[in-house]
């Protein structure tokens, strides 16, 4: 199962897991929804000892002791970049966090399943995009805004249910061809913000 946060980065996060351990179950988490009862749902009914792969999500000490039981019973993987979960990582056997603000968690997740991909060459052109948009280092004003319509394309995925199958077909593809793809889909979502 992969958990992971229901941005650019955390999308690519989901992406890169997903093309290594062809995980089917991808479930995206905002910021303002309950997360500790969301994962406690995902959970009720998930196999014990599975991996669960926590992606691009900080959570503060007092939350993560809220569901210590469920980091007993599964095999948690927390991948983050964020400084706020410094204070976490303690309650994990297996993590990964990496505080540099040239970072971002679809790069470690990268690093971290580089041995297990079998084709990195889209995975690499979607992680430029999410390690520009997590780290604001954009080049020129063009690709400032394609980077922002392809972290729409995750928006409207998410907001259509889709994110999870999402992230699995466009693994698949290179950002222009889903750029291509989901442009209709982009303007109406655009023209709503």
């Amino acid at each position: 199962m992969i958990i992971t946060h229901n941005d650019l980065d955390g999308f690519v996060s989901a992406m890169i897991i997903h093309s290594a351990e062809n995980d089917p179950d991808i479930y995206p988490i905002s910021y303002r929804q309950d997360r500790l009862d969301m994962i406690r749902n995902l959970l009720a009914n998930y196999p014990n000892k599975r991996n669960v792969y926590v992606l691009d999500l900080s959570f503060s000490e007092n939350e993560i002791v809220q569901i210590l039981d469920l980091i007993e019973r599964f095999n948690f993987v927390f991948i983050d970049h964020h400084k706020s979960s410094e204070e976490i990582v303690q309650y994990f056997e297996n993590y990964i966090l990496d505080i540099d603000d040239k970072k971002c968690s679809s790069l470690l997740c990268y690093n971290y399943m580089f041995h297990r991909l079998l084709n990195t060459t889209y995975l690499e052109e979607w992680l430029k995009y999410a390690i520009k948009r997590d780290t604001f280092n954009f080049e020129d004003d063009d690709e400032y805004k394609k980077t922002l319509k392809l972290d729409n394309i995750v928006k409207y995925l998410t907001r259509s249910g889709r994110f999870g199958s999402g992230a699995k077909s466009l693994a698949c593809l290179l950002p222009d061809l889903a750029l291509q793809i989901y442009s209709e889909h982009i303007a109406i979502y655009e023209k709503r913000l």
